[in-house]
């Protein structure tokens, strides 16, 4: 029973919210790879391992990048010295869990569970406006597939590696809960 309460206790701690909303694009301006790893803190920044070297002028080095809620790069660091478990799809006390949805073939939703209750589904399809420098990107049509999605320890930070239509680049979406 001790076991149950602590639990309950830890979930009483964790921040209550319904929605989360788009806070930012980071465009990576590198090729999207399914083979990363996507994890977010509690402060909003975004930390995102480029697991896979590609061959051939440039060269793009195995790096570790810290991006803020803002869609500011904080910091390259050479992935070696990171630790490579770093995606979180639940948190700390498993009140929210974060999963992609498929339309039909295409993973195109982020969906958030609150236990077994469907709490939000999110849409990420066609063109989405950065709400920052209002660019405007258009989407793949299975922009989730790879799964490289997190959740905050609290839940109040969402990251997603989407791919871009056009240019395959590895665009990260950045919402923040309420």
């Amino acid at each position: 029973m001790k076991r149950i309460g602590y639990i309950n206790s830890k979930r009483a701690m964790e921040p209550t919210f319904s929605t989360w909303t788009l806070q930012a694009i980071y465009n990576s301006a590198l090729t999207w790879k399914s083979g990363d790893t996507l994890a977010i803190r509690v402060n909003g920044n975004v930390v995102w391992r480029d697991n896979t070297t590609e061959v051939g002028p440039p060269a793009e080095e195995k790096m570790l990048y810290i991006i803020s809620p803002a869609a500011e790069l904080l910091a390259e660091l050479d992935a070696d010295l990171s630790i490579s478990d770093l995606q979180r799809i639940r948190t700390l006390a498993d009140r929210y869990f974060l999963f992609p949805k498929y339309t039909g073939a295409n993973c195109d939703k982020l969906v958030v569970q609150e236990g077994i209750a469907l709490l939000w589904e999110h849409e990420v399809t066609g063109a989405i406006t950065d709400p920052i420098t209002e660019t405007v990107y258009t989407v793949d049509d299975a922009p989730l597939d790879g799964g490289l999605i997190a959740i905050s320890a609290h839940g109040e930070w969402i990251a997603a590696i989407v791919k871009e239509a056009a240019t395959g680049h590895a665009l990260i979406f950045i919402y923040k809960g309420s």
